[in-house]
């Protein structure tokens, strides 16, 4: 499995962006050009670029990206505006799933091979909009 290890906060209803870098083993891989698709699973509620584009993308790169670990990354990053996402509630999803479709890094990953799921262990917490 790859992995995306994160935790993200949203707010629920808002638009506020999440990014995410992603990894093959424990390199990031920095070109996503093949992507078709990807889908963010939180608590059984997906976020799925093929039914809202704008709600997953993968086409931004960025540039000298400080990571958690110290190292720097330059490439491109998935993003996503998970709050924005029908049906969600809040809460806190410790088992956020992440999984891309597309041809990544030479291997293709279809609804017959299935996904590269990126990571299962993404967490998420939705924050109720203040009033």
């Amino acid at each position: 499995m790859a992995r995306s290890d994160a935790k993200v906060e949203v707010w629920l209803s808002q638009g506020n962006v999440s990014e995410f870098v992603v990894y093959a083993d424990s390199t990031a891989i920095t070109d996503l050009s093949g992507v078709t698709r990807a889908v963010i699973c939180m608590g059984g509620v997906e976020a799925d670029s093929d039914d809202d584009a704008t709600l997953v993308w993968w086409t931004d790169t960025v540039t000298n990206k400080v990571l958690p670990n110290g190292e720097t990354f330059t490439g491109d990053v998935l993003r996503a505006r998970l709050g924005q996402t029908a049906n969600l509630v809040a809460g806190v999803y410790v088992d956020g799933r992440i999984s891309l479709y597309g041809s990544i890094q030479g291997v293709t990953y279809n609804t017959t091979t299935g996904p590269l799921v990126v990571s299962d262990s993404v967490e998420i917490t939705v924050l109720a909009v203040c009033a």
